[in-house]
């Protein structure tokens, strides 16, 4: 799992994409397919059922102290040092804040304050030696995002 993550974890939030800008070169193009795959495919296209382990290496956790020891929204790493993820989930980091749109915010690194990543897991409950817990360095949320949408 080492080689998809960078020492910098940044996170990228957005509610729509409007114009596509190029913010990290050399996007992997095999995003999407997992290495491990499920031995009973079709208990997961009739039921509900446990993903397999590290079958979905690119899902993240996102994490504030301010919420307790547990993800409290979902990202998707897009590349080795990036995560795109919900504005709203940052929205709810700075707990109603109102914050700048469509530019970069530089985040604490102070970790009883900080934003979390968390790669890696399985069961973010159980630790099996695979996970890793970022700090978020900073933060660009869309330009068009509507902080004062109700969700």
């Amino acid at each position: 799992m080492n080689m998809f993550i960078a020492p910098a974890v940044y996170c990228i939030l957005i509610n729509a994409i409007a114009h596509g800008v190029e913010i990290e070169p050399g996007f992997p193009t095999d995003c999407g397919i997992p290495d491990v795959q499920r031995e009973y495919k079709e208990d997961a296209e009739v039921m509900k059922v446990t993903a397999t382990p590290h079958s979905w290496p690119w899902h993240v956790g996102i994490w504030s102290r301010h919420y307790g020891f547990f993800p409290y929204c979902g990202g998707t790493l897009i590349s080795n040092s990036l995560i795109l993820t919900s504005a709203h989930c940052i929205q709810n980091y700075f707990i109603c804040t109102r914050f700048p749109v469509g530019t970069e915010i530089h985040l604490t690194e102070d970790l009883n304050q900080a934003l979390l990543v968390l790669v890696g897991a399985h069961d973010y409950t159980k630790g099996d030696g695979n996970e890793q817990l970022f700090s978020v360095q900073r933060a660009i949320i869309h330009p068009n995002y509507n902080q004062d949408a109700k969700l």
